[in-house]
């Protein structure tokens, strides 16, 4: 198989151009989360003083960082108010305060995605996707 030279060339800088274009959508705050934090009884032994307090939170993220809440939701964490500033093996498990995600809502943040969000209602694309979902899985 024969090469050319200049294909080769192009092809590589519109791969370039590309692998750009995708780490920028990756790394774009386009979405904001509703998160639901919840107290993670396992790791906590029950133990109430070991336990995050349940609570609801906002913040805008990346399509990176989603996958994180998402991670944290399946597995817990754990906080600690010298986090930043200490080796995770130098604090005590028993001054460690445990949570989970119990649940996120992702929403458009960025204004551009808001505004094909708000034009999908109004042509009532949402419904058609869910009257196909719903015909297509009903066996």
């Amino acid at each position: 198989m024969k090469y050319d030279k200049k294909q080769r060339e192009d092809g590589r800088k519109k791969s370039e151009e590309l692998s750009s274009e995708i780490k920028e959508n990756l790394n774009r705050k386009d979405y904001f989360i509703t998160g639901y934090i919840v107290p993670d009884y396992l790791m906590s032994f029950g133990n109430p003083d070991m336990m995050e307090s349940p609570r609801r939170f906002y913040t805008p993220v990346s399509l990176l960082e989603i996958e994180d809440y998402i991670t944290r939701m399946k597995s817990g964490w754990w906080t600690h108010p010298d986090i930043n500033t200490k080796h995770e093996d130098d604090i005590p498990y028993d001054e460690r305060k445990f949570g989970r995600y119990q649940n996120i809502i992702i929403e458009p943040f960025s204004e551009e995605l808001e505004k094909r969000y708000l034009d999908g209602v109004d042509k009532d694309f949402f419904k058609i996707q869910r009257d196909l979902y719903h015909e297509l899985n009903q066996n």
